[in-house]
């Protein structure tokens, strides 16, 4: 049986995707021989304004180097139609060797 490490990156006001994600997985658990385990990390934001935005990709560098402490198998970005720029994505997958 294989065992994945999710690493998931969220906004701090989200208060859905940490407990959706595993749920998902779960359920796939019922049907596969593999196992997840959770590890999260979060970007801060309450709003939508876009300098909250901003700050919150720039965030995403120090959020994907703390998955990478946990040495997960992939990283979830869970706010990639908020970021103002998706090259975070690029810039997370180089600073961690993860896939994004």
């Amino acid at each position: 049986m294989k065992t994945y490490r999710v690493g998931q990156i969220v906004p701090s006001s989200n208060v859905t995707m940490e407990t959706e994600l595993p749920a998902l997985l779960r359920a796939r658990e019922m049907v596969a021989l593999e196992r997840f385990t959770f590890h999260s990390s979060r970007m801060r934001m309450k709003h939508l304004p876009k300098e909250e935005l901003a700050a919150m990709d720039a965030d995403s560098d120090s959020c994907a180097l703390e998955m990478s402490d946990a040495d997960v198998d992939v990283i979830v970005l869970s706010a990639c139609l908020q970021m103002p720029s998706l090259p975070a994505v690029s810039t997370v997958e180089a600073q961690t060797g993860k896939p994004v």
